[in-house]
């Protein structure tokens, strides 16, 4: 893994562009490097010339390698988090479900490279951990969305009673990870079901309530 060795100390204030843009550079060419070629071969001066920007402005903005790293993790964590304010009332299954998906998989489009470099680094993987526990963050979180919503369609008489609505929830997420991993894994030479058709055959689980 290559490493570079921050001067936090003497970076110089960045310049040129307003500071919250160029911070959101430096995050935005992160997530498009991590990305597209993984974080063995990820180094800031890559991140900097993609950003646009001098690679002490990194150092200025995020200390070190790991800062940055773990910024680049947070910055992906809005959708995550916009589950708390879903719109998911309503009685179009497929569509309800979709919306939870697709913000799961934003999630991890982001987070999962990082993810996968805190297995190899104890200090970001701490990091990442402490905060995903103080937020209360994890695949957990949707989970409890989805799980909750189809319960209250099932209170409404609108899926089968014996519905298992926590296992069809964790059956929706495992395939947002598996879909969004495949992709980051292995490229999309080889495809596994799209959202629309998983989605399409959960909703069948779902059955018709009885009566």
């Amino acid at each position: 893994m290559a490493t570079e060795t921050p001067n936090s100390d003497k970076a110089p204030k960045p310049r040129g562009r307003p500071s919250g843009r160029v911070r959101d550079a430096i995050l935005a060419a992160t997530a498009e490097l991590l990305r597209e070629q993984g974080v063995a071969r990820f180094t800031t001066p890559e991140v900097a010339k993609r950003a646009g920007v001098a690679e002490g402005s990194i150092f200025y903005h995020f200390t070190d390698r790991i800062g940055l790293l773990q910024a680049t993790f947070m910055a992906g964590l809005e959708p995550l988090r916009s589950m708390d304010r879903p719109e998911v009332d309503n009685t179009d299954h497929a569509r309800a479900l979709e919306q939870i998906a697709k913000g799961i998989e934003q999630f991890l489009d982001q987070a999962m490279p990082v993810l996968f470099a805190a297995q190899s680094d104890v200090r970001l993987h701490d990091a990442l951990a402490a905060y995903l526990n103080e937020e209360n963050l994890g695949p957990h979180r949707g989970i409890t969305l989805t799980a909750a919503y189809l319960a209250r369609e099932q209170q409404a008489g609108r899926i089968a009673a014996d519905v298992d609505t926590e296992s069809v929830a964790m059956l929706l997420v495992s395939s947002c990870f598996l879909r969004v991993g495949q992709h980051q894994i292995v490229g999309t030479k080889h495809t596994l079901p799209s959202r629309k058709r998983t989605i399409a055959t959960i909703v069948g689980l779902l059955g018709t309530p009885a009566g």
